[in-house]
């Protein structure tokens, strides 16, 4: 992705920063639900126990019996479900364009499954409430296209054909990546993340921060 890489420094320099949006107000409550942020080369999903997953969501988690995690990632759908890496398409994907969240079941921790070989990845585990957990699942329901009768609209399976893409409601561009889909998600949990960012390094920057001060607090 080297060159969208440059292209974003280049729109960048011309388009106003993002803005963080207002952080939920949740009721209190213990810091129990494990979510684990997974980076791999310029992207990010986030990874959830499927028992975890509440409301509407939790009839995706259904598509996957028995995974111990799933993880979720935003992208732009031709680059992502059509295989199309070549230049053009990344260039393509700088412009406002139709998105995908394409959704990867583990039978296990990430840190214990994700391999290693493709490319630099990074785990970071934070924990959130009950209370943020289902706003992040209220989030995550939103990004999905629905079908007339209200099920998750599904693409077909991703490189792991155990995965699935699934349509998603909004759009793709130089600046709405899959980091800023997933800052967007984890402040809705409540965690203090920025969500104006557009790169990795900005949002993981600040998810190893939150991660050092919960286990700081003993979490």
């Amino acid at each position: 992705m080297r060159w969208a890489r440059f292209g974003w420094l280049a729109l960048m320099a011309i388009a106003p920063a993002g803005c963080a949006t207002t952080p939920p107000i949740l009721p209190p409550g213990p810091l129990e639900v494990r979510i684990d942020v997974v980076q791999r080369d310029w992207h990010t999903d986030i990874c959830l126990d499927p028992r975890d997953l509440t409301g509407k969501l939790a009839s995706v988690a259904a598509d996957f019996p028995g995974a111990r995690f799933l993880c979720f990632g935003f992208g732009e759908r031709q680059y992502m479900l059509e295989k199309d890496h070549s230049t053009a398409a990344m260039l393509r994907s700088l412009l406002p364009s139709r998105a995908v969240l394409l959704v990867t079941p583990l039978p296990g921790p990430p840190a214990e499954v994700v391999v290693r070989t493709q490319g630099e990845v990074d785990i970071e585990t934070v924990h959130v409430s009950r209370p943020g957990a289902a706003n992040l699942s209220d989030v995550t329901w939103r990004s999905i296209q629905t079908n007339p009768d209200g099920t998750a609209a599904r693409l077909g399976p991703g490189a792991d054909p155990a995965s699935m893409f699934y349509a998603a409601s909004g759009t793709y561009n130089a600046m709405t990546t899959c980091n800023t889909w997933t800052a967007t998600a984890l402040r809705s949990a409540g965690l203090p993340i920025n969500d104006g960012v557009v790169f990795v390094d900005e949002v993981m920057s600040q998810v190893r921060k939150v991660a050092r001060q919960q286990a700081a607090a003993g979490l």
